[in-house]
């Protein structure tokens, strides 16, 4: 679901347990982000998961899943049909 448009610059969207900027134009992004961490020219997405939750929390991924950064990312976006690759 959309929430806003901000400066014909970005949109802010909310899913279930995912809140995303999608750019709608080139922005630079400093990420801490393991696979694409660092300052960033043409990402498409920055994103914001839990990934548990704050009380009686069955973990739903596979162990170590969260190690391995690009899988990691795979397993995030792919229910929201984001490209993991921007």
């Amino acid at each position: 679901m959309r929430i806003e448009t901000y400066y014909d610059g970005v949109e802010i969207h909310r899913e279930e347990k995912i809140i995303y900027a999608k750019f709608i134009r080139p922005h630079q992004v400093l990420s801490t982000c393991r696979a694409a961490g660092g300052l960033q020219d043409g990402l498409g997405y920055a994103l914001n998961h839990q990934s548990c939750e704050p009380a009686g929390h069955h973990q739903r991924m596979k162990p170590g899943l969260w190690r391995d950064s690009i899988d990691y990312r795979q397993w995030t976006c792919d229910p929201y049909g984001l490209p993991p690759e921007s």
